[in-house]
């Protein structure tokens, strides 16, 4: 019997979990670099700020952070370079959804500063979405620009998300919090197209966050904790800086995974529900040759993975007709 070609890796996200017939996330650090002038004139939508789109060309993938720098100028005398702010928006959920993120210098200023930074925040992207980048004033200091962004630098940091595994449902999301100055968690439910699904910030009157009351269709979906002072729209992720520390996710009231959140990080997860995968033979989360290898070595009589059988099918008896549903299933992947 000829041995079909290695079925692709499954592995979720735009990330990380056993899904169906969805390769791994790529990873593909990008830069996004506008050199001509950008002025910032008052609040969010004043006709004064510049607008900058740029198309993601890209593999779908989740960005975890990034860094930024640009020279700012002050036009106007008392301008802040606290009151700074970049505004970013996915034009594939329109333009009502967005977040804001501010450059971490502060004071009064004459003249040039360069500002760098590395103000985190996370986004769900795919090929052709159009990121709106807005440059706009907390304060308007008076008629005109307020103040003037050159030589602008944003570089993405992408990452694929921890996969939890696949499971028949979700219930809840939960992850613990301290009291006092312990860590204080926000966390975000995505779809898999990244469509905000739940927010929560403080669970039961506690710095832990939970998503509860959940009765998502069979499909993949990310989770994204958080430090405080966080937020999120729709494939959006502003960052947060307090309340940083160690914390664990729940699925289902059952710790999942665990981590330690900086200034400014987000860890991102990624889950399915729905069905096994038969073809995944070793359990591993991986359709692949070493599927096929367990299969035939158990097969043949020697060692199974364990809870696996040469029966396949489960009609009572190890032979062909097992081997032929194993290489059906191992050709179809995880539907």
């Amino acid at each position: 019997m000829k041995r079909p070609a290695l079925v692709q890796k499954v592995a979720g996200l735009v990330s990380g979990s056993l899904v169906a017939a969805l390769t791994p996330l790529a990873i593909a650090d990008f830069t996004i670099s506008q050199p001509a002038l950008m002025h910032s004139a008052g609040a969010l939508g004043n006709a004064g700020n510049s607008v900058f789109l740029y198309t993601y060309t890209g593999p779908d993938a989740v960005v975890t952070g990034g860094a930024f720098a640009g020279a700012i100028s002050s036009l106007i005398d008392g301008t802040l370079i606290g009151e700074a702010r970049w505004n970013v928006r996915n034009l594939r959920f329109a333009t009502t959804t967005s977040v804001s993120f501010q450059p971490s210098r502060v004071g009064y200023f004459q003249n040039s500063v360069l500002v760098i930074g590395y103000p985190g925040g996370g986004m769900i992207l795919k090929t052709g979405d159009v990121l709106r980048m807005e440059t706009f004033e907390a304060f308007d200091d008076g008629p005109g620009s307020d103040a003037v962004w050159n030589d602008v630098t944003w570089s993405f940091a992408t990452t694929v998300p921890t996969d939890l595994g696949t499971f028949e449902s979700v219930q809840s999301l939960r992850t613990s919090g301290g009291t006092g100055f312990g860590t204080d968690t926000e966390l975000g439910l995505f779809s898999s197209d990244g469509t905000l699904l739940r927010w929560n910030d403080d669970a039961n009157g506690g710095a832990g966050s939970e998503i509860a009351g959940l009765a998502l269709a069979d499909g993949i979906y990310y989770a994204c904790v958080m430090a405080y002072d966080a937020g999120g729209t729709n494939g959006l992720v502003r960052p947060g800086f307090a309340g940083t520390g160690p914390y664990s996710l729940a699925v289902n009231g059952a710790t999942e995974a665990s981590g330690e959140l900086g200034p400014y990080s987000n860890h991102w997860y990624s889950f399915r529900i729905g069905p096994a995968c038969p073809a995944d033979f070793n359990a591993d989360g991986f359709v692949d040759g070493f599927d096929y290898d367990d299969f035939v070595a158990c097969f043949e009589g020697a060692s199974c993975p364990s809870g696996t059988t040469a029966d396949f099918n489960g009609d009572g008896f190890a032979d062909g007709f097992d081997y032929d549903d194993f290489v059906t299933a191992f050709e179809a992947g995880c539907l």
